[in-house]
């Protein structure tokens, strides 16, 4: 007969905390966007609405995870960064993760026909046939994949509105295709600025090269630019004119949008960011101040 031991027990625990990836539930923050936007974050109703949803696009999104790296075991097996992830390493049995992954998807729809909106269920049935997708072949296919990543963070706006019933603008959706689009590319400008170098010119599983480096970082610092030129655009606009007392004082916001993108795309230049830019946003102070100096300037303009 044998025993587990209690380290192994233990190791075993966070090495399935780490493959259900906890930290990229910072991306799932963004079915909060609508009710900022909206300026109804205090109404309790709506908050919890909120709450739901991201907790059942968690749950989703972590199912999910799983799987993309059980199609991606063999590649992450011979990367030289993912081969420590939790199933490429052997910490956890590929065997394991079929059945995890359809019990979160399970409780993540579960939750949301329960408790949510027709709308919220749709959001996170598109969410979960497009990832699944994703993960299975169109993160091969050059370009596609970015904007399927850049759709998908746009899908959690989305599914905020649907969940609380706050029409999204359309001045959202065009700066969240930019800018989403940018940090998709800084994704793929990491991961391959990785393997320059190395005996692996190509990304396992994807269709670019090192040499597609310059080409990658040009469109993503541009498509950054024009999530900022959206919003300049977005200043003078009749909607914006409705919510903030103070409009003139959201043009404080452009310059820290355009330090901010070229501050994250001179770190990915440098090498200097992780292979998931959102890891690198949730631990840099640059970052963090950057985003306190925007919240507080939105609050101002609001009194």
């Amino acid at each position: 007969m044998t025993t587990t031991s209690p380290r192994s027990a233990s190791s075993r625990f966070f090495s399935l905390l780490e493959e259900l990836r906890p930290h990229q539930w910072v991306k799932n923050l963004l079915v909060f966007v609508p009710l900022v936007t909206s300026h109804r974050f205090f109404e309790i109703s709506k908050l919890g609405e909120c709450l739901l949803a991201f907790a059942c696009i968690s749950c989703c999104a972590s199912g999910i995870y799983i799987i993309n790296d059980l199609f991606d075991l063999a590649a992450d097996r011979r990367h030289p960064v993912k081969c420590n992830r939790p199933f490429a390493s052997g910490r956890l049995p590929a065997a394991a993760g079929p059945p995890l992954a359809l019990l979160l998807l399970a409780v993540g729809m579960g939750g949301a026909l329960v408790g949510g909106t027709r709308g919220l269920v749709v959001c996170l049935g598109v969410y979960a046939v497009v990832s699944l997708a994703y993960s299975a072949c169109f993160k091969e296919y050059v370009l596609l994949d970015v904007f399927l990543l850049a759709g998908l963070y746009i899908l959690r706006i989305l599914a905020g509105g649907e969940a609380t019933g706050i029409p999204i603008s359309e001045w959202l959706m065009a700066f969240g295709l930019f800018f989403f689009l940018s940090l998709a590319f800084a994704k793929r400008y990491t991961e391959l600025l990785r393997l320059e170098g190395t005996s692996m010119p190509t990304a396992m599983r994807r269709g670019y090269h090192t040499k597609d480096l310059d080409f990658i970082a040009s469109i993503g610092c541009t498509s950054g630019y024009l999530a900022i030129l959206v919003f300049a655009l977005y200043i003078n606009s009749p909607e914006m004119r409705l919510l903030y007392r103070h409009p003139l004082l959201l043009w404080l916001i452009c310059p820290l949008l355009l330090y901010w993108i070229t501050y994250f795309w001179l770190k990915a230049k440098r090498s200097e960011l992780n292979d998931d830019p959102i890891l690198f946003v949730i631990l840099d102070r640059a970052s963090f101040i950057i985003g306190g100096l925007v919240l507080a300037v939105i609050v101002f303009a609001s009194l």
